[in-house]
């Protein structure tokens, strides 16, 4: 029966995963899946739980701390007797005491240590966030090329047909003696040349996807297949200015908050060390009792001698500080440094954002005007394309003014579909910082 189970297990994963690789992934798809199954973001969100758990723990230091002890205990050899005399004898003792401490005054260091914790979990949340915002830009990275590459196989499956469609006019034209030996050689030559680029093509292709597999955390590539958004007109889009860009950034990265979070700490820390000035006022009690005997004397039994011998206590203790070789005023001068140098590390945080924003910006916009460029490049390059094409079937141009003027195609073709994923994967970025994930 087990093994029935097993194989119909196995077997469902295996059509999930089949399901999953027919199904055309969009880039949301993409960086969901991915946060959901990295490693890494996994091992962030542990640490967050930790956090939670760390922040409980100082809650409970309100709490009382009790605790129990028995202690039993055998004696051999000379003792004092009841008379003040040493004698041998064999002596057991048995006592049992439970006792409770409970804090009522500590200079607040309790609340400021559980706020300081509170604190220590929005930073982890930040961490978290921040993470999941590298990722998610990795994906858009090695999405955006893949499908560069998808488009560049297109290119060059264009190219092949359009190479066998020219080496089948060549063939006929050879056969009526309209063309030579050596044009149609050439032809089958560039034509081959065309299936060499193909395969490469296609070769870079399943590279890209595999690098997104990968990061996707995806057992294989097969059958893996992204969705090709729909093109906008580059020339519509209207960038935002790099001081917009950072204003937006300033109120939304996780980044920026975990630094904001990490000087509130310092602050809060220097509270929780001039806690160190104030006294600590203490309630205790507890209750205890005993039991004894002797080789040489008859004892009470345990029930009377747990009567007899039951105690109980209460106190109220006052721990003042009044010398601690300036370990607490030295804390504090420690604190007021650690918090200037993560003043002086917020600024300089923010001003290398500022240069990742401006860096940005002016890559997208260069990004928007090449692409602008190679659109009117490839609009031209194909109107020459289509001239020579003529005249080559007229017979006015030869093979290699054909196979020149069908390269530049190509190129053109190539160099356009890269200015314009360019662009897009450079406005993904200007996005990144602009919203949060």
């Amino acid at each position: 029966m087990k093994r029935y189970l097993a194989i119909a297990f196995i077997t469902s994963q295996a059509l999930t995963m089949k399901m999953y690789a027919q199904e055309a992934w969009t880039l949301d798809r993409c960086i969901n899946y991915a946060i959901d199954h990295n490693i890494s973001i996994m091992q962030q969100k542990n640490q967050v739980e930790q956090q939670k758990i760390a922040v409980n723990t100082a809650k409970n230091n309100y709490l009382p701390t009790v605790s129990g002890s028995i202690s039993d205990g055998v004696n051999f050899g000379r003792t004092l007797d009841y008379d003040n005399n040493y004698v041998n004898t064999t002596t057991n003792s048995l006592s049992f005491s439970i006792g409770a401490n409970m804090t009522l005054y500590n200079g607040g260091a309790t609340q400021k240590q559980i706020n300081n914790e509170k604190l220590n979990l929005e930073i982890q949340l930040a961490g978290l966030e921040s993470a999941k915002e590298s990722l998610a830009l990795k994906i858009i990275s090695a999405y955006i090329e893949a499908l560069n590459q998808q488009e560049q196989v297109d290119v060059a499956m264009r190219q092949v047909e359009l190479s066998k469609a020219q080496v089948y006019r060549m063939q006929k034209r050879f056969e009526n003696n309209l063309a030579s030996g050596s044009d149609l050689a050439q032809i089958k030559s560039n034509a081959a040349n065309d299936e060499t680029n193909l395969i490469q093509q296609q070769n870079n292709s399943m590279l890209a996807l595999l690098e997104l597999s990968q990061l996707l955390e995806l057992p294989s590539p097969e059958n893996f297949k992204i969705v090709v958004p729909e093109k906008q007109d580059v020339s519509n889009i209207i960038l935002p200015s790099a001081d917009q860009i950072y204003n937006e950034a300033m109120t939304v990265k996780p980044s920026v908050r975990k630094m904001e979070m990490s000087i509130k700490q310092k602050e809060k820390y220097i509270d929780i060390c001039r806690t160190g000035y104030y006294p600590t006022v203490s309630l205790s009690g507890g209750i205890g009792t005993s039991y004894f005997t002797t080789s040489m004397n008859k004892m009470a039994g345990f029930k009377k001698q747990w009567n007899d011998n039951l105690s109980e206590y209460v106190s109220l203790n006052l721990s003042i500080p009044i010398f601690n070789r300036f370990e607490t005023r030295n804390n504090i001068r420690s604190s007021k440094v650690s918090l200037m140098n993560q003043h002086l590390e917020f600024e300089g945080f923010k001003k290398d954002l500022y240069k990742e924003i401006q860096h940005a910006y002016y890559n997208a916009l260069t990004a928007q005007r090449t692409c602008i460029s190679t659109e009117a490049a490839l609009k031209a390059s194909q109107e020459s394309f289509e001239l020579v094409k003529t005249k080559y079937e007229n017979g006015k141009a030869n093979a290699t003014e054909f196979q020149e003027e069908k390269t530049k195609l190509m190129q053109a073709e190539a160099t356009a579909i890269q200015s314009t994923y360019k662009f897009i994967f450079c406005n993904k970025i200007l996005d990144f910082y602009r919203h949060a994930l």
